[in-house]
Order: C-alpha cells, then structure tokens, then sequence
C-alpha cells in the first residue's frame, strides 16, 4: 500500500505526452518546414519514452517512500477514510 501514490507517475507521464504532442502540432502548424526538419519521429519517441520513463520512476522511488498511507476506521460513523502524509525517507529505510 506505500507504493500506491508512485502510480501518480502514470498520470504525469500522460500529461507530460499530451503537452508533447500539443506543442509539436504547435509547431508544425507555425513553422511546417522547420519541424519536417527538426522533429523526427524517433527523436520524439526517444524523448518521449526516456521523459516518461523517468517521470514514473522518480514517482515510485521518491513518493513511494515519502508517503505513507493509513486508513483510519470510525466506528461512531462507520466509514473508513485513507490519509495519506510525508515521512521522512530515512525512517523507512532502516
């Protein structure tokens, strides 16, 4: 359950691809002839899987062992409610 915030990467990397694409449809439309020269499609598939990779690892790594997630249950009111803080990485580790 502490890694459950580092799926967050997913939907960042997702965001990050949408503005990617945005901003290359951006740019071929200002400048056609420059982006036929400048944007390749394995240079954007490169850029794109390296970004993301590192966007969804650095959510796991970091926010993984940042967050810890505790659910606290009250019986007064039958609901059961996740809260979710930092901690310091060092704690968990050892």
């Amino acid at each position: 359950m502490e890694s459950l915030p580092g799926f967050n990467g997913f939907l960042w990397a997702s965001q990050f691809l949408s503005a990617v694409i945005a901003s290359e449809r951006c740019f071929c439309v200002v400048s056609p002839f420059h982006a036929k020269r400048l944007l390749k499609t394995s240079t954007m598939a490169a850029i794109i899987v390296v970004t993301s990779a590192v966007v969804v690892a650095g959510m796991f790594t970091i926010v993984g062992l940042k967050h810890t997630i505790v659910s606290v249950f009250d019986p007064a009111t039958n609901v059961t409610e996740y809260i979710v803080y930092v901690t310091d990485t060092l704690s968990k580790l050892y």
